[in-house]
């Protein structure tokens, strides 16, 4: 699935994103894909971010969601040049 919007709600409000991309992970657990540019993050560092762990409360919320699991990873794919 590729950018898929969501809402959170959260509180008195709510959270709007977009997933990049969304894959089918083994043993049917879904993977958030957010390209990123720049070199890729340690895990820790995933692990504490804002942003990565909003896309997993997101998806798990998502009515899409298969398995209530997800992991995000970074990193733009590479273009063509020419």
């Amino acid at each position: 699935m590729v950018e898929q919007p969501f809402t959170l709600g959260v509180g008195a409000g709510d959270v709007t994103g977009r997933f990049d991309r969304i894959d089918a992970g083994p043993g049917g657990v879904q993977v958030v894909v957010d390209y990123k540019t720049g070199p890729p993050r340690e895990e820790e560092s995933l692990r504490k971010d804002l942003q990565v762990r909003a896309y997993a409360v997101a998806l798990a919320a998502s009515s899409t969601a298969t398995r209530p699991r997800s992991s995000c990873t970074g990193s733009r794919p590479p273009r063509s040049v020419g």
